[in-house]
């Protein structure tokens, strides 16, 4: 603002100050602007000393050939007399009159003629001002192209990036083969534990019958001989004896004999002494063989309850093998399925943690996308408004 000022300021001083005119000849003031484009700071790109070093830059390359090439073309300076005296020399004598010098400490540009010719010398020294404003426009509209084909460069590989991001998000899932280990190996550990289970209840039957031989092994072993008859496996060794059999049924015969004689006979009778006699050796041999077949049956059964309960404790022993065995490989299993639940946790952690950084760095570059097509809006404003060099007082004839 304090520049434009005093660029209105020296040139409303040009303006009312003919005998300035005079005395300097015809100038044309340029005021160097800000460009809209720069990169720097509010606080540099506004200062007194960068104005100051713009403009002379500004001066020194408007007096470049590109300028003054482009004064030659203008259609209203080729109608000049000026022009039309030499028109092959014209590019070295306006290189040679034309003179474009900053004015120190301020933005502002003059442009002036060494000769004088007359009434054209004005418009030849606006002239050149007007094409040191068109060049300088076109370098800055030429700028802001270059940054806008820049800034749609990196568009298009954002939203490529973008695109190639949102798939894989979308599609980016890992095939682990976990899940599958994991459930096949549940589905065996469910079966192994059942038949743990299944051992384990065996193993109790067993031991069941383990203790109930022994107890039957120790009774057995501590009978007293008089109540062998009284086991039914004895029993029933009795039933199956010929000879034991015999010897009751002929004792039974003998005692109904003797019921029937002891009606019609004495005691003293021989004969039936002779009948009590046969019936006290019967009864005789009938507690001999029953004490024999006893005695036999229950040193088979001692023996029988010394094989199964050798049997039981075997099975017993090998249930037992079985089921640390299967117990081992049960825990073995429960290890194993933690560790890979924990693997497999670990990995679904790690990729959901690395979906989130992928979110992270998409969402940063929409920040940056909203961020570029901003800038855009702003390029496409200056390209329409860009003026680096403009023409703040124009050069007049001198007064006559």
């Amino acid at each position: 603002m304090v520049l434009g000022m005093v660029a209105i300021a020296l040139a409303i001083a040009f303006k009312l100050s003919p005998s300035l005119s005079q005395r300097a000849g015809p100038a044309a003031l340029l005021e160097v602007n800000v460009p809209p484009y720069s990169g720097s700071d509010t606080t540099s790109k506004y200062s007194p000393e960068a104005m100051d070093r713009a403009a002379a830059g500004v001066a020194m390359l408007a007096r470049g050939r590109n300028v003054m090439m482009a004064v030659l073309l203008d259609p209203d300076l080729r109608r000049m007399e000026w022009f039309k005296k030499d028109p092959n020399t014209a590019l070295r004598r306006l290189t040679k009159e034309v003179r474009i010098d900053h004015i120190r400490g301020t933005s502002l540009i003059r442009v002036t003629m060494t000769s004088d010719e007359g009434l054209e010398t004005p418009d030849i020294i606006n002239a050149v001002a007007k094409a040191i404003v068109m060049e300088f426009r076109k370098r800055a509209q030429s700028a802001i192209t270059s940054d806008l084909r820049l800034l749609q460069t990196q568009l298009e590989m954002i939203d490529s990036n973008l695109q190639m991001g949102t798939e894989r998000l979308s599609f980016d899932v890992p095939e682990r083969p976990e899940p599958v280990k994991i459930a096949q190996l549940e589905m065996t550990l469910s079966n192994s534990t059942a038949e743990l289970r299944a051992l384990q209840t065996e193993a109790c039957k067993l031991e069941v019958e383990r203790s109930r031989l022994a107890a039957l092994g120790r009774m057995i072993e501590n009978l007293k001989p008089e109540h062998f008859a009284e086991l039914v496996e004895v029993q029933a060794a009795l039933e199956a004896d010929e000879l034991f059999q015999t010897l009751n049924k002929r004792l039974k015969a003998m005692q109904a004999q003797r019921a029937e004689d002891a009606a019609t006979t004495r005691p003293e009778d021989p004969e039936v002494a002779k009948l009590d006699a046969s019936i006290k050796e019967t009864l005789k041999e009938l507690d001999d063989r029953r004490s024999k077949v006893a005695l036999e049956r229950v040193k088979q059964l001692k023996k029988e309850f010394e094989r199964y309960l050798m049997i039981t404790t075997q099975q017993l022993l090998l249930i037992r093998t079985d089921v640390r065995r299967v117990a081992q490989e049960t825990e073995d299993m429960t290890k194993e399925l933690a560790m890979l639940k924990a693997k497999h946790k670990g990995l679904v952690d790690a990729f959901a943690e690395m979906s989130r950084e992928k979110e992270r760095q998409l969402d940063s570059l929409r920040e940056r996308k909203k961020q570029i097509e901003r800038r855009v809006d702003e390029l496409r404003m200056e390209m329409r408004s860009a003026e680096p060099v403009e023409l703040v007082r124009p050069a007049y004839a001198p007064l006559r």
